[in-house]
């Protein structure tokens, strides 16, 4: 008779554990989400900050060539115009590895066009603090290029991610089997819950991987200066 009395108790405690259990992974599985999430927001701002100091370093370039005397000036300026095009299409290549392979390439070689110029100027000029002050631009300007490189090619670690799906599978299956234990089945809000759960993964995978997904780092600052130096050379 006692070991009647007690079988529904234990079921008692039993569910209590279970619930505990899933309450303590779905707590974990939305640490770990938060945490993920402001990670890829983080870089994506570094992406979209390193896009603006990027065109600023090149339009300070350009307003040092244009101190320069002839015929430097007329030289810096094209090329800056064809570095800055260059510079577009590494944005705009997307996960294409033929076309990236090839704005490399176009990088490397307008660099060092720009830098033989730029140690013609310094040779040529008398004014030690305007070469100064061009060679300065130039190498902030060339070190960008690979800080974007990397900056795109940062990505939260894969062990994370799994991580992140494992704990996701396990909450939905430990929800299923307490909801089956308790005879109830609220559909409607597991589904909810999980399909919150998915979305937020997808948004932190899209975030994270610029070049492969639909949340691109926006160019605008390269654009802005593209325009600008076109005009500028269709007013001269």
């Amino acid at each position: 008779m006692q070991q009647w009395l007690d079988r529904p108790a234990s079921a008692e405690v039993g569910r209590a554990g279970v619930g505990q259990i899933l309450g303590v992974t779905l707590g974990l599985m939305s640490l770990l989400l938060s945490f993920t999430f402001s990670i890829a927001v983080n870089r994506h701002d570094a992406r979209r900050v390193l896009v603006l100091a990027e065109a600023n370093a090149i339009g300070t370039a350009w307003l040092r060539a244009d101190l320069t005397g002839e015929p430097y000036r007329t030289s810096l300026e094209q090329t800056l115009r064809d570095y800055v095009q260059v510079r577009v299409a590494f944005y705009e290549a997307g996960e294409n590895e033929a076309k990236l392979d090839a704005v490399e390439r176009r990088t490397d070689a307008l660099q060092r066009q720009l830098w033989a110029t730029t140690g013609q100027v310094v040779r040529a000029s008398a004014n030690t603090e305007l070469s100064t002050a061009l060679m300065q631009a130039m190498n902030d300007m060339f070190d960008h290029a690979p800080a974007q490189k990397a900056a795109l090619a940062a990505h939260v670690p894969i062990p994370v991610l799994t991580t992140l799906s494992v704990l996701l599978l396990a909450s939905a299956l430990m929800m299923g089997a307490v909801l089956g234990d308790l005879g109830e089945r609220h559909a409607l809000l597991s589904l909810m819950m999980l399909a919150v759960l998915a979305v937020t993964m997808t948004l932190i995978i899209d975030i994270d991987r610029p070049r492969q997904s639909a949340v691109h780092v926006n160019p605008g600052a390269m654009l802005d200066l593209r325009q600008t130096l076109l005009a500028s050379a269709e007013e001269k």
